[in-house]
């Protein structure tokens, strides 16, 4: 199964929330703070409780408020009040679509969205809130208010508290400061070691099992991996044959969708661009060169140039969602031609060429790939001439696949890496144009639709607007926790929007020079690897705890998914699984459960840029012993892997320790002085001229 809609957030709060000094215990669903932190606001339009007909086109019921004694903005702001909240209880509704309560403010002219709540069937209590220090009006007066959207018939709701908050010490860290995002998570599992350089490796491993083309055989790692979908070098766009092949499968299904590949790819270009020295001192760099190396590769494949070497169309779609659901078969077995889809005026996917062309930037700047760049700045031209549209996903039956929200956090993200890697004022103007129109206001974890978190961070005039991400991620960590500290943003993979968090609160302490969120991170990782109630890894193989049976048909090996065993065939190692709709203690390991065991992608992306970023934090910041134990492991000797072995893994390692680096420039270079000769130099031949001299030590360096 797929996400086929964003299932938004699911904010059933129930927590210690502390404002200053003051800890309150509140229960399911309500935010409470002491009196003298906070100001009761009073309704304006609407009424406290009630029972009204949904309105407007959208279905929604719109409730305002305001503070009789700070009537602007900017005066609720002068006396310290930074935010507002509102707790509702709702008792009767129907859903049509996605139904949920969302945050605004409204100033005059101006109206700004906040955060969202999904109000899941059987929903009694919620919250919304939001931030409102970074607006500005001192002319209107202002009202805080709440939707509740999607919703047709007579809505049933009270609302139990609305209140103006002030800024107290769990507000987070601003550039270079701020105070620490405490952890929240208690031990109850001593037997989970926090090994990040591990599990950087492993959770690699995972686009291993996701590979597709005419050549996986020759490239995953993993041995019951083989051939797929072979057909799709024979597409075909106004009569011209398109080799698509290659990529890799979206998650436990075969389709290669193009926003979540593309996002993959950026957030796994941004881990290397940081944390280079991780991937490298672990000797990483040489399986994560080749997993990036496909993404690449597949991107370039889908761009088709015409004659003048401008971008005609992208390929952005390979499968049918549905379709490829029915089919129900590990992917060696999935024969024949598969419908492809390509951008066109009419429908142009702005969000998925830009994250695209973010992706290639990225990747030019790691690797000094000149084919890489040309080809991010093709796309971007291709995004910024064409007529603009939103990616609007595959309808089928109605089921919409990878449905975006916006294409400017895309476009802001591609012009900020594009700028890193040419220093073109052209792209500093059109990034400067989105931000400057709000376009860029950070309210979502770095995620496949919504990567303003990111694009914030890398400004192209040097600055960092990394407070925004800090305060965003501190509002989440004492929002968003279950009872048992668990962080949920939205209880569909949960796991995965949790391991974004992470990074972002560690990437944005790593760039202003704080420590405001590693011993946060920390325990939510450990609750991810076990540190739980129900005691569940949901990363595959990395412990004794870990689950065992994603949604994966390849895993299975299976003509008939639905129908077939309960356990997995094979061990999908590194990947990281849904993870629990609210606390683990309700999770369950099956493999029918797509919403707590599927498999992706931007799950693994995710996990991936979280493991980095935690390695680097215990290597700054840990004790000697847990320095000690940041290690990688022989992934050999894990008990039923199945892995693949190469003749020549990796061209230029020339000591097999799985990276290429200057040890073994120096090898050669040692062997072609005759001061120390290669005992196997079928590794050393760089140029393929049947001889080890000093061109082949100059071209490694390279």
């Amino acid at each position: 199964m797929k996400r086929f809609l964003k299932s938004f957030v699911s904010l059933a709060l129930a927590a210690s929330i502390s404002f200053g000094s003051a800890l309150v215990y509140t229960g399911v669903g309500a935010v409470s703070v002491y009196a003298e932190d906070t100001l009761d606001i009073s309704i304006s339009t609407g009424s406290m409780e009630g029972s009204n007909t949904a309105v407007d086109g959208d279905g929604h019921i719109e409730l305002k408020f305001y503070a009789p004694s700070l009537q602007n903005l900017n005066a609720a702001k002068n006396a310290g009040y930074t935010k507002f909240v509102i707790n509702y209880e709702i008792y009767n509704y129907t859903a049509s679509g996605t139904a949920g309560a969302q945050s605004f403010l409204s100033c005059g002219k101006m109206w700004e969205l906040g955060n969202w709540t999904t109000i899941d069937e059987g929903s009694k209590t919620g919250s919304v809130y939001m931030d409102i220090s970074s607006f500005d009006d001192s002319t209107n007066n202002a009202y805080y208010g709440i939707q509740f959207c999607n919703m047709t018939g007579t809505v049933s709701y009270k609302i139990t508290s609305a209140k103006l908050v002030k800024d107290g010490s769990s507000s987070g860290g601003n550039s270079g400061g701020g105070s620490q995002t405490s952890d929240t998570i208690e031990d109850v599992n001593g037997d989970v070691e926090l090994n990040y350089a591990k599990l950087l490796q492993e959770s690699l491993y995972f686009y291993d099992a996701n590979m597709c083309g005419t050549d996986v055989d020759e490239n995953s790692l993993f041995s019951w991996r083989n051939d797929c979908h072979t057909d799709d070098v024979k597409a075909t766009y106004n009569g011209r044959t398109i080799d698509l092949s290659g990529g890799y499968h979206d998650a436990g299904d075969h389709v290669k969708f193009g926003l979540p590949a593309a996002f993959s790819a950026s957030m796994l270009g941004v881990s290397y661009m940081e944390y280079k020295n991780i991937y490298d001192d672990y000797g990483i760099t040489a399986h994560y060169k080749r997993i990036m190396d496909r993404f690449v590769d597949y991107f370039e494949r889908c761009t088709v140039m015409d004659s003048n070497g401008k971008v005609e169309t992208f390929c952005y779609q390979v499968g049918e969602g549905n379709a490829d659901h029915e089919s129900g078969c590990s992917p060696e077995k999935q024969t024949g031609s598969r419908p492809v889809y390509f951008t066109s005026a009419s429908d142009p996917c702005t969000d998925i060429v830009c994250e695209t062309a973010a992706a290639l930037a990225i990747y030019s700047i790691n690797f000094n790939d000149e084919k890489a760049l040309e080809y991010a700045k093709a796309l971007f031209e291709y995004a910024q001439t064409n007529p603009n549209g939103l990616s609007k996903g595959r309808e089928e039956r109605n089921i919409k696949f990878y449905h975006s929200g916006s294409y400017d956090d895309d476009r802001a993200f591609a012009a900020a890496m594009l700028y890193r890697a040419t220093s073109d004022n052209n792209y500093k103007t059109i990034y400067d144009n989105i931000n400057n129109s709000g376009g860029l206001n950070c309210g979502w974890p770095a995620s496949w639709d919504d990567i303003k978190a990111l694009a914030v961070m890398y400004p192209p005039n040097g600055g960092m607007a990394n407070s925004k991400v800090s305060e965003y991620v501190n509002e989440r960590a004492l929002y968003s926790k279950k009872p048992d500290g668990y962080v949920v943003v939205d209880g569909w993979g949960s796991a995965r929007y949790n391991a974004s968090l992470q990074f972002l609160g560690l990437l944005s302490d790593k760039r202003t020079g704080s420590d405001n969120f590693g011993e946060w991170a920390e325990g939510q990782m450990s609750y991810l690897l076990g540190n739980n109630s129900g005691k569940h890894c949901f990363v595959i193989g990395y412990n004794q705890f870990s689950v065992k049976n994603p949604h994966h048909r390849a895993v299975y090996d299976l003509n008939d998914f639905a129908k077939g065993q309960d356990k997995a065939k094979h061990i999908l190692l590194g990947a990281l699984v849904g993870g629990p709709g609210d606390m683990a203690s309700n999770y369950t390991d099956s493999v029918t459960d797509f919403n707590q065991n599927e498999v992706a992608l931007d799950y693994n992306a995710c996990l991936v840029c979280a493991a980095a970023a935690l390695c680097d934090y215990k290597l700054n910041k840990g004790t000697d012993e847990e320095k000690a134990l940041q290690s990688t492991v022989d992934v050999t000797k894990i008990s039923n892997i199945e892995l693949r072995t190469f003749e020549s893994a990796l061209k230029g390692d020339v000591n097999n320790d799985g990276t290429v680096d200057t040890k073994d420039a120096l090898a050669i270079l040692n062997h072609a002085s005759g001061l120390e000769l290669l005992e196997d130099t079928s590794n050393a031949d760089m140029n393929n001229d049947g001889k080890i001299d000093l061109i082949d030590a100059v071209l490694l360096s390279k």
